[in-house]
C-alpha cells in the first residue's frame, strides 16, 4: 500500500480555530490498491503529495463525486456529501467543488524549482527565487523542488 500524505498549508496562528472546510475518512480496497485516508482541513490550501498509484486522484475523485468507496464520509463547507453509514450520497453537480484532471503541463527538462520560477518570469531573479522557496515552505515541498516532472505525481 502507498500513502497519500495530505499538506495543508502552514498559515498565521490567530488563536480562532476555523471550521474544517473538508474532512473525509475514505477507506477502498480493490485488487489494483487499498486507499486509507482522513483529514480535517481548515486553512485556505492544501496540497495531496504522494508517488504514483498512491491514491491522490482516487482520493479527489471520492470528494468531487465521481467514485464512491466501500466506505466513509467526506464533509465539503459543512455539508455532508457521502456518508457510507448514513446512506448520504449527493451527486458530483451537489457539492460545491470540482475536480480538474491532471494534464502534462510542465516542461520535463527542468525541476519542480525551474518550472515553478517560470511563471515568475516577469519577476527579477532575487524575487522569483524568494517567491518560490516562500510557496514551497506554505506547501511544505522544499524537498520535492529539485525532481523533474517524471519524478513527481
Amino acid at each position: 500500500m502507498c500513502e497519500v500524505d495530505v499538506r495543508q498549508a502552514a498559515t498565521r496562528q490567530t488563536g480562532v480555530q476555523a471550521a474544517p472546510w473538508l474532512k473525509f475518512a475514505v477507506h477502498h480496497s480493490s485488487r489494483q490498491f487499498t486507499l486509507a485516508a482522513e483529514a480535517a482541513l481548515s486553512g485556505s490550501l492544501a496540497v495531496l503529495v504522494g508517488p504514483s498509484g498512491a491514491g491522490k486522484t482516487s482520493l479527489l475523485r471520492t470528494i468531487a463525486g465521481l467514485m464512491r468507496p466501500e466506505r466513509g464520509s467526506v464533509t465539503v463547507a459543512g455539508t455532508i456529501v457521502w456518508d457510507g453509514k448514513r446512506r448520504v450520497w449527493l451527486r458530483a453537480a451537489e457539492r460545491g467543488c470540482g475536480l480538474v484532471m491532471q494534464r502534462p503541463a510542465l516542461f520535463p527538462a527542468m525541476t519542480a524549482e525551474e518550472n515553478i520560477a517560470f511563471g515568475l518570469g516577469r519577476l527579477g531573479r532575487d524575487d522569483r527565487e524568494s517567491r518560490v522557496r516562500e510557496m514551497a515552505s506554505l506547501f511544505r515541498i522544499e524537498e520535492l523542488l529539485s525532481r523533474r516532472p517524471a519524478q513527481l505525481s
